[in-house]
């Protein structure tokens, strides 16, 4: 088993070795070189201590990878070609070594080191048993939510009522930017514009072909930009087509991936309108009534 001490030295590894990922992701090489070399130095103590060195271990880090080194060979492990290839640069005398190298060079050291890294991490056999259960755990939990998701989706898409706006008869005031009004009533929620009008005052209206009794409708504003545009939003009903009712006013901005939800009365109806109150454009992705 490991002992609290190499613990201690792969834990802060391990910091160092996050630190310096997120650095060279954002192509900062010096400061992550200097992390990984870190990183470097404490799993050779590690290792070293494990093996039965003395305590402390005040070698300088050029000092402690030769006799790493040294020890992986008389264990006859396979060496990766990238530890091999690092030893000059973390063991040059020059200060600024790192300093010096061009950003070609500096990525690829920065990409050895992760790979020295994880060699010399997957050398404690405790840990790589311990990181194998780490993922099995991690796998069973994340099938077993996977699995519930699925479930939940298909229960509410059986339970779910039907959407009485989907695919019906759609009037609108002229569409511009290549768009057509029976875009807001064709099930796609997201990934384009919809419906989108030209300069009003503008409106969309959807026929449900008979009249049905309506509890709940469902909009989407357009899924990019412009979620305030076509406020304040006034929703109507009407049995014929020719009187109007107001069922409810919108006056907040739609939320990406989110619909504006209107919970009704129960109201009997076979048209349903939006329209702004203003000279504005309308712009809705989808119109769904329950």
């Amino acid at each position: 088993a490991l002992t609290a001490p190499v613990r201690a030295y792969i834990d802060a590894a391990r910091v160092r070795e996050r630190s310096a990922r997120r650095l060279s992701g954002r192509r900062e090489w010096v400061g992550a070189l200097v992390l990984y070399s870190q990183a470097i130095a404490l799993l050779a103590r590690a290792h070293l201590l494990a093996g039965g060195a003395p305590q402390p271990l005040s070698e300088q880090p050029a000092q402690l990878l030769g006799t790493l080194l040294e020890l992986a060979r008389r264990e006859g492990w396979l060496i990766p070609i990238e530890l091999e290839r690092l030893h000059p640069l973390l063991c040059a005398a020059e200060w600024d070594a790192l300093d010096r190298l061009d950003e070609l060079a500096a990525e690829r050291a920065s990409d050895d080191l992760a790979v020295a890294l994880r060699f010399l991490l997957g050398k404690f056999p405790e840990l790589e048993r311990a990181e194998r259960q780490r993922e099995l755990r991690w796998f069973v939990a994340g099938s077993a939510l996977l699995v519930l998701s699925g479930l939940g989706v298909l229960l509410w898409s059986l339970t779910r009522p039907p959407n009485l706006a989907l695919k019906r008869p759609v009037s609108a005031s002229p569409a511009g930017y290549a768009t057509a009004a029976d875009e807001a009533v064709n099930g796609v929620r997201f990934g384009e514009i919809g419906y989108h009008s030209q300069a009003g005052p503008a409106w969309l209206q959807v026929d449900l072909e008979v009249e049905r009794e309506v509890r709940r409708v469902e909009l989407y504003g357009r899924g990019d930009c412009c979620l305030d545009k076509s406020l304040p939003l006034v929703i109507e009903g009407s049995s014929d087509g020719q009187s109007y009712d107001v069922l409810a006013k919108w006056n907040e901005p739609f939320e990406l991936f989110r619909p504006a939800v209107l919970r009704l009365e129960p109201t009997r109806l076979r048209y349903l309108r939006l329209r702004t109150l203003r000279k504005a454009f309308l712009m809705i992705a989808e119109v769904e009534v329950y």
